[in-house]
């Protein structure tokens, strides 16, 4: 709660600053993908990926013996991370065609957002993350806003637009919570080829937000 509105209030107070940036910022409307189809195009490339890097890194015989090990088992009898086996275990289960279909998506996707997004927009933003920093002690969040993650990693299905297309992406601050004084920061992301558009504004960014002199003005700890 209250990420969404920290950085449109950061874009709208340090963007649309006439003696500041001098930028408008309007809210993209018409978005030109569904993202149910980016998640299930994401996490099928990322697991049969990991799965086949794995093989390759440590044979088929060790990969044999961990894959083949009880479902039982969350890694303690393999000394693997329960998420690493998971997506090991995942990555077992995908066909090629799935794994085709997904790179499908992916490839449409990556195409619309150079067509269709930045045909009408320079740059691009998203928050960095859909939830605030998190206590260490939990592995990581299983309820964002009464929503339930279905994995581990859903919790950062934010950056997974970004990365799936393959676009240049530099992250900023946006500012810190202003009830327990966690921060939170903004993905500025643009067509192919404009890197050095992007690192210029978050330049031009820094110089006059200048977060590297700020503070948050309360911090407790985060199970409060």
């Amino acid at each position: 709660e209250g990420i969404l509105n920290l950085c449109e209030s950061t874009l709208k107070d340090v963007f649309e600053n006439k003696d500041a940036l001098n930028c408008s910022v309007e809210k993209v409307l018409d978005v030109p993908f569904h993202a149910k189809d980016l998640w299930y195009s994401w996490t099928t490339i990322r697991s049969r990926c990991i799965l086949d890097n794995f093989c390759q890194t440590f044979g088929d015989k060790v990969s044999g013996s961990i894959l083949s090990s009880s479902e039982e088992d969350d890694g303690t009898n393999t000394l693997i991370k329960p998420e690493a086996l998971w997506e090991l275990r995942r990555g077992t289960r995908i066909t090629d065609n799935e794994l085709q279909n997904a790179l499908h998506i992916a490839q449409n996707w990556s195409n619309s957002a150079n067509e269709k997004l930045f045909s009408k927009y320079d740059i691009c933003a998203l928050p960095t993350s859909q939830v605030w920093p998190f206590n260490i002690q939990e592995r990581w969040p299983k309820v964002i806003n009464k929503c339930q993650m279905e994995t581990y990693h859903q919790w950062m299905e934010v950056v997974v637009p970004v990365t799936l297309a393959g676009l240049p992406c530099v992250t900023i601050p946006a500012g810190f919570d202003k009830e327990r004084g966690l921060c939170m920061g903004l993905q500025l992301f643009g067509p192919r080829g404009s890197d050095s558009k992007l690192l210029s504004i978050a330049q031009a960014y820094h110089r006059v937000a200048n977060w590297s002199s700020k503070r948050p003005l309360t911090l407790f700890p985060l199970e409060q």
